[in-house]
């Protein structure tokens, strides 16, 4: 049985509005006594009150819910920007929405709609990025931005958006990472990357080719590509 507050109220022998505004913590009127405050509480917790949270939700226009949105969920990077996110959430009283897209763009797509209907406070998206010869549609990120809900990419980003971004400096890992092999004498030093068509993967290129660059070496013909 659902314990609702007309029950409550009933049995504290006041009306509905005042069990509402003690257990919503809304400014208490004069007229409720700290005695009749906690009758209300006392009873609540006696029946077991639980507060209706989609009543909630559509009241105070939020969910208290983030979606996260991850290409998947394996490895020690991903983990580990999870259980931060996790963290965080859990420090704020938020939940979170956890959706693994298996770098498929359309099922990326068709939870982004899910969580726009749940009407999430906001999302954390690593979205799915196209490789060589394939079309990968975005349109379902920007709608969300359109919606305004808020946005934050994770470690890749859309250009020519103004949708935030959490990312490293891929440029300068891959240029620091290339001029220490240089400074320890290596001249001839290979690129491995694959053919996602992803920022990351394109600056840490960059930055590969700068400081070969910088270093007056040539580029290996041909970075070398793991699909």
């Amino acid at each position: 049985m659902n314990v609702t507050m007309r029950d409550i109220a009933k049995k504290a022998e006041v009306s509905s509005a005042a069990v509402s505004y003690v257990l919503n913590n809304k400014s208490v009127s004069s007229r409720i006594t700290d005695e009749t405050k906690e009758k209300i509480l006392r009873i609540s917790k006696e029946l077991k009150y639980r507060p209706n949270q989609i009543a909630i939700s559509l009241t105070q226009k939020r969910t208290k819910t983030i979606g996260v949105v991850f290409t998947n969920a394996r490895g020690t990077f991903m983990n580990e920007i999870i259980d931060g996110i996790d963290s965080v959430t859990h420090h704020h009283e938020y939940n979170l929405f956890l959706c693994i897209s298996d770098d498929d763009w359309q099922k990326e797509a068709r939870y982004i709609q899910t969580l726009r209907e749940r009407r999430v406070d906001g999302m954390i998206v690593f979205f799915v990025s196209c490789r060589k010869g394939e079309k990968v549609n975005h349109d379902h990120l920007l709608e969300v931005k359109k919606d305004g809900i808020p946005l934050v990419f994770v470690d890749r980003y859309l250009p020519d958006t103004d949708i935030d971004y959490v990312v490293t400096d891929d440029f300068a890992g891959a240029h620091d990472a290339v001029t220490h092999l240089i400074k320890l004498g290596h001249k001839k030093i290979a690129h491995v990357t694959s053919e996602d068509d992803c920022t990351s993967f394109k600056n840490r290129l960059e930055g590969y080719k700068s400081a070969l660059i910088d270093a007056g070496l040539k580029m290996v013909k041909k970075p070398l590509v793991i699909l």
